[in-house]
């Protein structure tokens, strides 16, 4: 979670399969975000509106669902988490 709190990219992603702690991990990661950037400062984004949801409701973030005809993942998660990152050229 260090990492993530501390890497200055725009953007993190976690990826895991149902049940290995990725609301969980969210919620501390964004209590520390909002602590050094301020509220609002991080926006959910899920798969479906129901996952939506859920994620704002445990979470207490904004979430957000990808635009219709987004593209589809490549690959499905394994059973653990991990994370993806993406840094602003």
């Amino acid at each position: 979670m260090q990492n993530i709190l501390q890497s200055g990219r725009m953007l993190d992603v976690l990826v895991g399969a149902g049940g290995t702690g990725k609301t969980a991990t969210l919620a501390v990661l964004v209590a520390g975000w909002q602590t050094a950037h301020g509220p609002g400062s991080v926006i959910g984004l899920a798969p479906s509106a129901n996952a939506a949801q859920v994620l704002s409701d445990q979470v207490g973030i904004e979430t957000e669902t990808p635009p219709s005809g987004s593209p589809k993942p490549i690959a499905k998660p394994s059973g653990s988490l991990g994370s993806i990152s993406c840094t602003p050229s």
